[in-house]
């Protein structure tokens, strides 16, 4: 286990790929992606949580404090591995985007994003204000605002697979903005929560059987 107060959680199967979850916005705290995920034997898994509840921006408490030196922790948990799985949902999902964007410059990385937020600091696409924005942005060091709004910093073509619901208000916006470096799945429901969505039709055992 590493990090305190369960910041992560490292489960070690001696596998050469490596699957890095991302928990989305939950103010229970609770590891998203863990009881899907625990019982596999064919992968190493890190799970991740932002107790800030700030996208990643502001590190992961206990490990990080700001990008560079999470994505340092990332680039030397990762070194031994061949393959890295990174995914996430909502905030988690943002994260597995930015991440994995970042770490494969040293790794080959595939993203698995689900209705992730891609621009968290414009009222365009999202459900919240400009005063709601603010408290989001809250802390976040200067350096890294930019990594705010991953469509102005992706540049390069991702082995990334981002699912959202096209009825779904906001998350079709998002997807849009870095469609030109991603891949989409789309599903016919205004949910949110489309992991929960794509669980619930017997359709997410299959991605995660698939992920590498």
């Amino acid at each position: 286990m590493h990090g305190s107060m369960n910041d992560t959680i490292f489960i070690n199967n001696n596998s050469q790929n490596l699957i890095i979850s991302f928990t989305g916005y939950r103010p229970d705290g609770n590891f998203e992606w863990k009881n899907l995920l625990q019982t596999r034997k064919d992968v190493d898994i890190l799970f991740v949580r932002d107790i800030n509840q700030k996208w990643y921006l502001t590190g992961i408490k206990s490990v990080s404090t700001d990008v560079e030196s999470t994505i340092q922790y990332f680039n030397t948990f990762c070194d031994k591995y061949e393959k890295i799985c990174l995914l996430g949902s909502s905030m988690g999902g943002f994260a597995s985007i930015l991440y994995g964007y970042l770490l494969s410059n040293n790794h080959d990385v595939i993203i698995k994003s689900f209705g992730p937020q891609v621009d968290i600091e414009s009222p365009e696409g999202n459900p919240w204000t400009i005063s709601v924005i603010n408290t989001f942005i809250t802390d976040i060091p200067e350096k890294d605002r930019i990594y705010s709004r991953l469509h102005k910093v992706i540049d390069i073509h991702l082995d990334c697979t981002i699912y959202y619901g096209i009825d779904h208000p906001y998350d079709g916006t998002h997807y849009d903005k870095i469609s030109k470096y991603t891949k989409s799945e789309t599903f016919s429901t205004d949910k949110h929560a489309i992991a929960l969505y794509m669980k619930q039709n017997d359709i997410m055992n299959d991605v995660l059987d698939n992920l590498f």
